[in-house]
């Protein structure tokens, strides 16, 4: 890019002028840029924007560029490259991701307009797009199905700061189409409220809400709803509606693949001057799919862990001054660039040992939920029936919200939703990141946890038509997860809080009474029923290791009550680590569950009667939800087991039939100090504060002669005479 430089020799590089050829050094490059004037290149309207590469900066030299971008094109992956032409050369990386071919958009012309819609055209929306010079509208019409078609797109030109141009878009979005003999309106709107006129847009809303007129805002974050239950406020109490826009680029990557007249299929008008052309198309197919880096955690660790835990406070310090790329090299003396290189490097140094003698997902069990095979790209808490036959999960499928789906376990293929907080106006949202369902033992029921009215319900449904039974609301008890069907029908056990402490519940279905289990500082979570109802078997810290007074506590180990005595027996198997989402098998004598005990989750076997625990799976990437804690797996009576992976940075769900035969566990040594679930390095080689102030369980506690309350007299103010 009219930069030269001798091969392998950077410290030579050159800017080569591209009017006359002329090489210059940084001296003379510096030096015409001081000399320089800004020329608008389009009509200007008093107000100028730049485009500046690091080329015309006096802080970087033609000799750092050009070593910067050679150790971009050295270095594996793209990641380097990336963040060279995003902050380098100011441009936009073209991410190399799943996206859909201008074909695949043009076939979905057909021949209608905004005069006459095809009869399918329910009900009418429109989006609002904010720039600097311009509003540009889409309008699209939609039914039931979720099917929708392109009806117009329009740009609306001028500042958005000024009053007129909003007038202009007003009276558009009063305007009437033609549906058959029906003439339709525009019955809900939502306009962007990012980047620098978020005061216009939240003004022109404000006085139209009746209208269903919103502002919005994008919230990047793998999972988030596209559609929020609630409006936000912002800092100037405006109402602003919060907006998953990965979940919504995703959803509409995928559904442009849809045949035409299936549920959740795309078209657009064959007539471009009702503004989809060729250059519309051209901005959809640019919208790839990829998966950007955002959580820190791992990142500071790594530097905390290789540079010491004050080098953190030190940039987050001196990023208020410097920005944090200069923060970065003032504090650990290099760029982002090699440090990202190096945090890679570790991280592969130290998992890719892990990972050596484990299978990749495919090579186990069956996929069955996956956008492959139908399905979303988030696909979790999957249930499966007693008969085998039915996976009850839920999954961002359909776009607006996480919704529960019922799908052939056999097959993968999706019978129905059965529920959805989009569509159910007395649900706020389904409880998925932290609870999964139960079936009746009949399979004709399912019952699963919904938050309505800012409470946790239990609700039921039938699953042949997906419609609700039973709501069952909760007076006094909060956090409702997990709920578990008794084999005789009547009962449904959960876990909930009580005053911020977790225990164990039943509900009997016949009396309508709640039942309180367990009643102690302990948590319990995750019952699952025996299959001759007499023993719940449920994940708990109640390890030796936990202690009240020292506020220490165990990890979950496996727990089982039993009912008609409620006696508690701790089921000890590796020791001070993760043991949750108990499943009993066909019989008594088989507990399922998900341990971390060598560093990776994943599903083992335990025998009550023999003592022996089998590995049912040994998977690179675990068995996972969405959290620590979430459930992740399911067993049927056959002898089937459901488990979600984190696969291709989504979420997917395989079956595997449990083998008679599964290996033996050996237990590892130290299970509790798995490099597994450390994150790199997972030894540092300086002192780290934090681990420090993690491992003193003792600072802040009264000590052990504190004078308590129960101690004071009250204090009688007399004199008197020995």
């Amino acid at each position: 890019r009219n930069v030269r430089w001798d091969k392998d020799k950077p410290e030579t590089a050159l800017y080569i002028c591209e009017h006359c050829g002329t090489l210059w050094t940084d001296v003379q490059r510096w030096d015409a840029v001081s000399n320089g004037e800004w020329r608008a290149e389009s009509e200007f309207n008093g107000k100028a924007g730049f485009w500046l590469s690091k080329l015309y900066s006096p802080w970087a030299t033609l000799a750092s560029l050009a070593t910067k971008f050679l150790a971009a094109k050295r270095a594996p992956g793209q990641e380097l490259m990336q963040v060279f032409v995003n902050t380098s050369l100011a441009e936009v990386w073209e991410e190399v991701g799943e996206t859909v071919a201008p074909t695949a958009i043009d076939a979905k012309r057909a021949s209608y307009g905004p005069d006459g819609l095809p009869e399918d055209v329910e009900f009418l929306s429109s989006g609002v797009d904010t720039h600097g010079d311009r509003l540009e509208c889409e309008v699209v019409g939609w039914n039931r199905d979720e099917r929708s078609w392109g009806v117009r797109y329009i740009v609306f030109p001028g500042d958005p700061a000024q009053d007129h141009v909003w007038a202009e878009l007003d009276r558009f979005l009063l305007s009437t189409f033609q549906a058959g003999s029906r003439k339709l309106h525009i019955q809900a709107v939502a306009i962007d409220s990012g980047g620098h006129h978020a005061e216009a847009v939240h003004r022109f809303c404000a006085t139209r809400v009746n209208r269903r007129i919103w502002s919005i805002k994008g919230m990047a974050g793998e999972g988030k709803q596209v559609w929020p239950l609630r409006w936000s406020k912002t800092a100037t109490n405006d109402r602003v509606f919060l907006i998953g826009v990965d979940t919504a680029k995703d959803a509409v990557t995928s559904r442009w693949l849809i045949p035409e007249g299936e549920p959740g299929a795309c078209a657009i008008p064959a007539d471009p001057s009702l503004g989809y052309d060729d250059e519309w198309v051209r901005q959809m197919t640019r919208e790839r799919k990829f998966f950007p880096y955002r959580f820190g955690q791992a990142l500071w660790a790594y530097i905390g862990g290789t540079y010491g835990d004050d080098a953190v406070i030190q940039i987050f310090r001196r990023s208020l001054r410097v920005g944090f790329e200069g923060a970065i090299e003032q504090v650990l003396g290099l760029s982002t660039d090699p440090l990202s290189v190096r945090w890679k490097d570790k991280t592969a140094e130290e998992y890719l040992p892990i990972m050596e003698g484990r299978s990749a997902p495919q090579d186990q069990g069956t996929l069955i939920l996956a956008p492959s095979t139908g399905s979303g790209s988030t696909n979790i808490s999957p249930a499966i029936s007693p008969d085998g036959r039915y996976v009850a999960f839920m999954s961002e499928k359909d776009l607006f919200s996480v919704d529960l789906f019922l799908a052939e376990v056999a097959t993968g293929r999706i019978i129905r939703k059965l529920s959805s907080a989009n569509s159910d106006p007395h649900i706020d949202a389904l409880r998925y990141i932290d609870s999964s369902g139960t079936w009746s033992p009949d399979s004709e029921r399912f019952a699963y946890v919904v938050t309505a009215d800012g409470d946790n319900q239990i609700v039921i449904v039938g699953t042949a038509n997906g419609r609700i039974q039973r709501r069952i609301a909760f007076e006094e008890i909060g956090a409702v997860t997990n709920p578990a069907w008794s084999p005789d029908g009547r009962y449904l056990a959960f876990s909930g809080s009580v005053g911020g402490i977790t225990d164990l519940f039943l509900y009997d279905l016949d009396s309508d009474e709640t039942i309180q289990l367990t009643n102690d500082k302990y948590a319990d979570l995750q019952p699952a029923w025996a299959p001759d109802g007499r023993t719940i078997a449920f994940t708990s810290d109640r390890g030796p290791e936990t202690n009240f007074e020292r506020l220490t506590y165990s990890a979950f180990q496996l727990a089982t009550i039993d009912i008609a005595t409620n006696q508690v027996r701790v089921i000890p198997v590796f020791g001070n680590v993760k043991h949750i989402n108990p499943q009993y098998g066909a019989d008594n004598d088989k507990l399922y569950f998900l341990s971390d005990q060598d560093g990776v989750t994943d599903v083992y076997e335990l025998s009550f009667q023999s003592g022996d625990v089998r590995r049912i799976t040994n998977l690179a990437t675990a068995v996972s939800g969405h959290t620590y804690l979430s459930p992740a797996m399911t067993v049927a009576d056959d002898g089937t087991v459901a488990y979600t992976v984190f696969d291709e940075l989504e979420f997917h769900i395989y079956t595997k039939q449990i083998a008679d035969d599964a290996p033996l566990v050996e237990i590892v040594d130290n299970a509790r100090d798995q490099p597994g679930r450390k994150l790199p390095p997972a030894n540092p080689d300086r002192f780290s504060r934090i681990a420090t102030y993690l491992a003193d369980s003792e600072t802040g506690l009264l000590p052990s002669n504190t004078w308590t309350d129960a101690d004071t007299e009250e204090y009688k103010s007399e004199l008197s005479l020995d």
